[in-house]
C-alpha cells in the first residue's frame, strides 16, 4: 500500500489542473468497487482466495493469517487480542528461528505450516503443496471446536517443530536426549523436508528410548539416500511417504516396522552407496558443507563411545594433501607421491579428508606429510590419529582410504 501511494503521488506531482481533472474522470469512469457480503467468515475467505487467484498472488500463509484475524473478529475483545497476539508471535518465532541454508526466507512460515497441517490427526495429502495449503488449513481449522483451541494446538506444534529443526545441524531442544539429538542432526543434514518425518515420530512417541531408536532409523533412511547421491525429489518423497506410514501405524511398536520397510524399499543397496562415495567428491565449500562434516563425524563416532562430547562447532574439515598442492611452490614436497592429473580427481574424495580440532588445524605445518603427522599423532580426533600410521601419503593411499571409508560409511548407515 505504501508503494502504491508513493507511485500515485509521483504521478500527480507537477500535473496541471486540466491534467488532474482528466485523471479524475478516468478513475471515475473505469474504477468499479464491488461489495460481496458473506455471513460466514469462512466463506468470505474462500471467495477472497478465488478472486485473488485471478490477479497478483497472495501467499497461503498470508491468507491463513487473514483467516485467523477474521475469525478473531467474532470474539470478545480480550480473546480477540489473545488470538491475534499469539498468531503474530507464531509467525515472528518462525521467521526469527528458521534461517540459513535449510530455510529460504519465503519458506520459513509456509513449510512449517504445511508440515504441521500434514501431521494433524485429520486426513490430509501426503505432502501439502503451495496450491493446496490454504484449503487444508481451512479444513483443519473447521475441525476444531473454536479458534482459540486451534491456535493453541498450532502453537504447541510450532514449539515441537522448533525443537526438531535446525538451520544447519544445530538442535536446541532441552527435552530430547543428546544421542537422539545427534540422529536428528544427521536427518536434518540430508533434506530440508526432514521435519515432516521427525514431527510425525515425535507426535506419536513419548518414550525416550523408542524416540532415540526411531530417530536413528529415520536418519539411516535419509543418510543412505544422501550417500548414494539421490536427488532432492526422491529423498523428499521418501520422507513424506514414511511420515504418512508413521502417522497411520496402529501402535508405536509398528512404527519400527514402517521405518525399516522404508529403508528396505526406498533406500539404495550397499554396493550403490560404496560406489557413489568412491566415485564422487565431498561437498567442501558453500553453505551445505556441514553434510560432509557430519559424514566424517559419523565415522569418528563409530570409533568412540563418548560421541556426545564431540561439539560439531569445534570441528574443522581438513585436507590431508592440500587442495592447492600443484598451485603453490610451498607444497613441492607433496608432489613426490602425487600425480597432478590423478590428484585433481582425488583431492576432495573422502579418503583425503579428516576432522581436526580448530587449535590443531591452525597450528598445522602444511608443507609436507611428515610435518602434518606430528599434529595428527597427538590429535584427540581418532580418524586423524590413524592417518599418522601411514608412512607416506600419495595417490595409492588416498584411493585405499577412500574405499575403506566408503565401506565404513555404508556399514555405519545400515540396520
Amino acid at each position: 500500500m505504501r508503494d502504491a501511494y508513493d507511485f500515485c503521488r509521483k504521478q500527480v506531482q507537477g500535473i496541471s489542473e486540466d491534467g488532474l481533472n482528466e485523471l479524475a474522470d478516468k478513475v471515475g469512469d473505469n474504477l468499479r468497487v464491488v461489495e460481496t457480503i458473506a455471513d460466514d467468515t469462512r466463506i468470505a475467505y474462500m471467495i477472497f482466495q478465488s478472486q485473488n487467484e485471478r490477479g497478483t498472488e497472495v501467499t497461503p500463509e498470508i491468507l491463513a493469517k487473514a483467516r485467523i484475524f477474521g475469525e478473531a473478529e467474532q470474539l470478545a475483545e480480550s480473546q480477540k487480542q489473545q488470538v491475534i497476539g499469539r498468531w503474530n508471535s507464531i509467525y515472528n518465532q518462525l521467521e526469527r528461528e528458521l534461517d540459513g541454508p535449510r530455510f529460504r526466507s519465503d519458506l520459513r512460515i509456509r513449510r512449517p505450516l504445511a508440515q504441521i497441517l500434514a501431521n494433524s490427526e485429520y486426513e490430509t495429502p501426503v505432502q501439502i503443496d503451495k496450491g493446496e495449503l490454504y484449503r487444508n488449513f481451512d479444513k483443519i481449522l473447521r475441525k476444531h471446536s473454536d479458534i482459540l483451541e486451534f491456535v493453541q494446538w498450532f502453537q504447541n506444534q510450532v514449539d515441537r517443530y522448533l525443537e526438531l529443526s535446525s538451520n544447519k545441524y544445530e538442535i536446541n531442544s532441552r527435552d530430547i536426549q543428546t544421542d537422539a539429538i545427534r540422529h536428528l542432526q544427521y536427518l536434518n543434514s540430508v533434506s530440508t523436508h526432514s521435519e515432516a518425518l521427525s514431527l510425525a515420530i515425535y507426535n506419536r512417541v513419548d518414550d525416550d528410548d523408542r524416540l532415540k531408536e526411531y530417530f536413528r532409523l529415520a536418519s539411516v533412511l535419509a543418510l543412505r539416500m544422501e550417500l548414494a547421491g539421490y536427488a532432492s525429489a526422491p529423498k523428499r518423497d521418501a520422507i513424506y511417504n514414511t511420515a504418512r506410514s508413521v502417522r497411520r501405524a496402529d501402535n508405536i511398536n509398528q512404527i519400527r516396522d514402517e521405518l525399516k520397510a522404508a529403508i528396505k524399499n526406498d533406500s539404495p543397496t550397499d554396493p550403490e552407496i560404496v560406489e557413489h562415495v568412491k566415485a564422487n567428491d565431498m561437498n567442501i565449500r558453500g553453505s551445505w558443507n556441514f553434510r560432509t562434516l557430519l559424514k566424517l563425524v559419523s565415522i569418528e563416532e563409530s570409533r568412540r563411545r563418548d560421541y556426545s562430547r564431540l561439539s560439531l562447532e569445534n570441528l574443522d574439515i581438513e585436507h590431508i594433501a592440500p587442495r592447492n598442492t600443484f598451485g603453490d611452490s610451498e607444497y613441492s614436497a607433496w608432489r613426490r607421491t602425487l600425480d597432478e592429473e590423478e590428484y585433481d580427481d582425488r583431492k576432495d574424495k573422502i579418503g583425503n579428508l579428516t576432522l581436526l580440532l580448530p587449535g590443531d588445524h591452525s597450528s598445522l605445518d602444511e608443507t609436507s606429510f611428515s610435518d602434518k603427522k606430528n599434529i595428527y599423532t597427538n590429535s584427540d580426533i581418532r580418524i586423524a590419529a590413524e592417518i599418522a600410521e601411514y608412512g607416506d601419503w600419495g595417490d595409492d593411499e588416498i584411493e585405499e582410504r577412500t574405499e575403506r571409508l566408503a565401506n565404513e560409511l555404508t556399514e555405519r548407515w545400515s540396520v
